[in-house]
Parts: structure tokens; sequence; C-alpha cells
């Protein structure tokens, strides 16, 4: 059984444990309970609310009470009482509860999540059509004090032609930039973000958007979302999407003809380029890639996709790289200095968790450098000490070895403008062989990675054999050096440090955003 079949498994045994149960609720919560229990085989007795005014008196056939009618009822019987409603009022209807003496209460969030569209809830969404999901929204926004609405209504309102609807379920600094550079040539961008994505190491982010006047709009729900989204009547839906949560894009992409034209991308597509996603996630990922009025695509992977998994995609397509930022950064480092410093900025793949994965290596990286008194510094994406601890005490012992803290975006390339070089490690025999860690060998040829752009725009050139496409595309820039780990050669680059800076300032330049975004601008206007 799935995670969410278990969790469905363990609250019917507990209702089986009573006589009767009952909804606290009568909401879109307790409405999605109904579906799914039914299911199951098990119906509650009714529900109850503390305001019977503002609820309906009637959801999916059952009956809705105020909760003094049935107090007593409550109080007495071996009745359980399952709180269906979201976790902002769980405590105020516990306590609701305990005043009035009725102790038998679950809560549904106890069971699993109450996103709907990564949960157990998925099991329903995924089957209905868009006037159940209409009915929804209504609902979402009356429970939240807005106005009545009507979808006709909305669906007849003009679309604004400069204004681009970015969904963002994997947040990066390819948004920022996209977002920035829409922006500058005088198109409105609103950011919808999923509210686990608020968190300290992205505010930052959100932070300099706003400054910036680019609005960002936080969702808990699939309706909150569909009814933001037709309020705001944007030209082009963009959707950021990571095989982590296709749940989203694939309700989206499903009601297009519906919300808006979309476009579709994934930060990295998991089809055939990755082992440790499910069959669902993939099947959704490759239903949005075929379906999508326009795909948007980071990597060079598609004919891939598209000749040998034989993917049918209807819509449109582009290539477009995470690309440079616009900044003024240049590398700092003074060619005639006696030390060599190399480093590496994203995600860190630890011996402990993939130990032949053939873009880690770090500690074979060091014992190189500390030989030949070259810096090494490691930037990684997401600070961990637990995961990190031995590169942490190894940075303690080791004078060449420097394990730095997650910088975000701007801060980092000011930093990493001080050394020599940007490394991307692969092993010597990562063409030769199958890996058992997460990614297919296919992924080492047509990934996209933004590294080569953060290292561009501090001013570096990159040392690096894979992914295999984009290398060879940046080697004949004259901005990189082809090499796997076991062909660096310590003196050369210490001689050749400067030669490159022409190749990389110009290319920089040429890769600017700005001066690619009118292609992805074209892009949405031919849809």
């Amino acid at each position: 059984m799935t995670k969410n079949e278990v969790m469905v498994h363990k609250l019917c045994e507990d209702i089986a444990a009573y006589n009767d149960f009952v909804f606290y609720g009568a909401g879109y919560i307790a409405k999605s309970l109904i579906h799914i229990l039914d299911d199951e085989g098990y119906k509650p007795l009714y529900c109850v609310v503390t305001d019977l005014e503002h609820s309906p008196r009637n959801l999916e056939g059952i009956s809705v009470y105020g909760l003094d009618e049935k107090e007593l009822e409550l109080q007495k019987n071996n009745t359980l009482v399952v709180v269906a409603t979201t976790t902002s009022y769980e405590a105020e209807i516990k306590k609701i509860l305990s005043d009035h003496k009725i102790t038998e209460i679950r809560l549904s969030t106890h069971y699993f999540w109450n996103r709907l569209n990564e949960s157990v809830f998925w099991n329903v969404c995924q089957k209905k059509d868009f006037d159940w999901y209409a009915s929804r929204m209504e609902e979402w926004a009356l429970e939240q004090g807005n106005e009545k609405w009507s979808f006709s209504a909305l669906q007849n309102t003009k679309r604004n032609k400069n204004r681009i609807l970015f969904v963002v379920n994997n947040f990066s600094p390819r948004v920022v930039k996209i977002a920035k550079a829409l922006k500058k040539s005088g198109k409105e961008v609103i950011i919808f973000l999923d509210a686990k994505m608020k968190n300290p190491e992205w505010i930052k982010f959100y932070e300099a958007l706003q400054e910036e006047g680019i609005r960002n709009c936080f969702y808990k729900y699939i309706e909150e979302l569909l009814y933001l989204l037709l309020r705001e009547r944007g030209f082009v839906i963009h959707i950021f999407s990571h095989g982590w949560d296709p749940y989203t894009s694939y309700i989206l992409v499903k009601f297009q003809d519906f919300i808006g034209r979309i476009v579709f991308e994934n930060y990295d597509i998991i089809n055939g380029f990755y082992t440790n996603f499910s069959e669902e996630n993939m099947k959704l990922e490759k239903y949005c890639m075929e379906q999508s009025r326009g795909i948007c695509y980071r990597e060079s992977g598609l004919e891939y996709l598209i000749d040998t998994l034989h993917f049918k995609m209807q819509g449109k397509t582009i290539r477009f790289w995470d690309y440079c930022s616009e900044s003024d950064v240049i590398n700092k480092k003074s060619k005639d200095s006696d030390e060599l410093s190399i480093c590496y900025s994203g995600g860190v793949i630890t011996e402990e968790e993939y130990s032949d994965c053939p873009l880690g290596g770090f500690f074979k990286i060091a014992e190189n450098c500390e030989k030949h008194k070259c810096h090494l510094h490691i930037y990684p994406s997401v600070w961990d000490e637990n995961k990190y601890r031995k590169y942490i005490e190894k940075d303690h012992e080791d004078r060449y070895f420097h394990f730095h803290r997650t910088l975000p975006y701007d801060k980092l390339i000011r930093e990493i403008a001080q050394y020599d070089y940007g490394f991307i490690p692969a092993s010597d025999d990562i063409w030769d062989k199958e890996y058992s860690g997460y990614n297919t060998k296919y992924k080492y040829i047509y990934a996209s990675t933004n590294k080569f752009f953060d290292y561009l725009d501090a001013g570096l050139p990159v040392i690096a054999a894979a992914p295999l496409q984009m290398a060879q595309f940046f080697e004949k820039k004259g901005v990189l050096i082809n090499w796997t780990i076991g062909q660096y050669d310590f003196d050369y680059l210490k001689n050749m440090r400067g030669s490159m800076s022409e190749n990389v300032a110009k290319t920089k330049k040429e890769m600017e955003i700005g001066n690619q975004i009118n292609r992805l601008i074209d892009f949405y206007e031919s849809l």
C-alpha cells in the first residue's frame, strides 16, 4: 500500500471502533473526506458546525447541524468526532469541543496532509471535472470572506496581455532572473507560491522581488490557486514545476481551457533521467509535457523523450536556459597570485548517499588540491550540518578545504568572483557504466545546470565534463576546460589563469538574460 492508502486504512480502523462518526466542519475538506471514505464503505452520520447560519444545510447528501443541536447526543453516545477542517481552525475547534465536554475526537490532519495537491485527496481530485472544482472554489472564496463570484463572469473578463502569472513549486534563481527580465521588458509578473515554500531559506528571494515591484501570493489549496489565477486574468500561466510535486501542474494543465494558456516547464525532466521517482509522478509529468499549450525546457533531452520514449508533444516548445544575470560582477582574483583556488556551488552529493555517483568525489578532489596547494571552496545549495558533518570537520582540519555556509544568489556570485575557476566534478568512468544512484546515464548527457551560469556571472572559466552536451557547447565558446577529476592538472590551471577572461566576458554578455528574454516573450505571444 502507498503511504496515503495506509493512512486512509488507519482512519477507517479508528472509525470502526465506534458506533458512529461525524464530521466537525462542512467545507471543502469535509467534502473531500466524504468522497474518500465513501469508497471505503464509511459515511458520517452527519456534520456539525459552530455557525450554522453561514454553512450549508446539506453536504454531499449528509445533513449539517449546529453543534448546540447535537451536543448532548455527542456527549453520551459512542460517537467519534473527526475534525475535518484546515490546521488553522483546529486549536479553536478543540477548545470548543472540550468546553462542550466532547472528548472522543480525531484530527483529519493526523492522518494525512491537508493540502489537496499532494495528499490522499489526490485520488478524488484527479477524477473530477471543472464544475466540481468551480463549486469548491466558490466555497473556498466564501469561507475566506471574499465576495460571491461567478466563473462565467470571470471567463468573460478580458485577459491582460502584459500580465504573466508564475506558478512556482520549485523556487530557484532561474525564477528570479526570468521575472526580473520580464518586468524590465514592460511585463507585469505575479508569482504564486505553495505556502510550504514560505521558509527562511527562500524569504530573501521573495523580499527582493517585492522590492522590485513583483507581487508574490502564497496559496495552500488547489481551489485557492485556481481562484486566484482566474481572478488575475493573466495572458500566460507559466508553471515552474518539479518531479516532487506534479499534482498541481496536472490540475492546471487539465483545466487550461478554463483558466488560460499554460506554459509548462520542469526544473529537471525526470522521465528517462532519474530512477528514484514513482511511476505515478512520471506519468503525470508526461501528461503535462504532452498536453500543455507550450513547453519551456532547460535541458537538451527533448529529442530523447520524443524519439526514444515516444512522447507526443502537442504544444509549441522553446529551450530557454537559466542564462546570466545582468550584474556588474567581475573576477577579482589576481592572476599573479601564488595560490590557486577553485570553487563549486550547488547540490553536494555525499559519498554516504550515493557512493558511485559520478558527480560527487569531493574528498578525492580535496586530496588532490591539498597535494598541489590549491584551495577548494564549496558552497552547498542547502546548509545541513548533519548531512555535511564530515565536510565541516575537514574544513577545520585542512587549510586548503573550505566548506562555506549557503549564500543567496547575488552574494554567492560576488563571493566566488575572488577565485580562479568554477568546477563541476565528474568521475573518470562517468561514460563507461550504469550507476546505482538516482540518475541514469542519460541525465549526465542531456541535463542542464545553472552552475555554468553562476560561474560565468562571477567571471570564472569552468572545469567540467558533464552534463556532456552543455559542456561541449561551452567548450566551443572557449570558456570551459573539459576534464574529469583524474585529468586535473593544477600547474596548467595556474598558468592558464586569465587567458580565458576575454572569452568569459564575451560569453557572459551574449548570454545575459536581458539579451534573451524577447525569445520567451515571443514564445508566449505565439501560443
